[in-house]
């Protein structure tokens, strides 16, 4: 297990600079985020910010545009990629019901939902 603490803290600043900004960027847009400790990894680099061993300027550009970058990234892949990923009529995950559902929900709640969801934690 990698622990992000012992990772940044054996890293040179702008070394841990770029693993927060990949770790945040992959998390926020690729596929693979779900599996990366982007949250968890802010507490540590917030902590070595406090101590001077990061700027903590640095942590929340590399924080901020790496999050807005990602989410770009993951929203144009599934603009690009989304349609075909429904071809079949019921796929395993996939099914027309639940994009339908999908539909109906964001329709109605979509802003409100957005906006909260982005400023919630997210269980994991």
């Amino acid at each position: 297990m990698i622990n992000p603490a012992q990772l940044l803290n054996d890293a040179s600043a702008i070394s841990a600079l770029i693993i927060i900004g990949l770790v945040i960027f992959s998390e926020a847009g690729l596929l693979i985020g779900v599996l990366l400790p982007g949250d968890t990894l802010l507490i540590p680099a917030g902590l070595l910010a406090a101590q001077g061993k990061l700027s903590l300027v640095g942590v929340l550009l590399v924080a901020w545009i790496c999050s807005v970058l990602g989410s770009e990234v993951g929203y144009y892949m599934g603009k690009k990629a989304g349609k075909r990923l429904f071809r079949k009529q019921n796929g395993v995950l996939l099914r027309h019901e639940y994009l339908a559902k999908a539909r109906k929900f964001y329709t109605k709640y979509g802003g409100k939902t957005i906006v909260i969801a982005r400023f919630l934690a997210q269980p994991k």
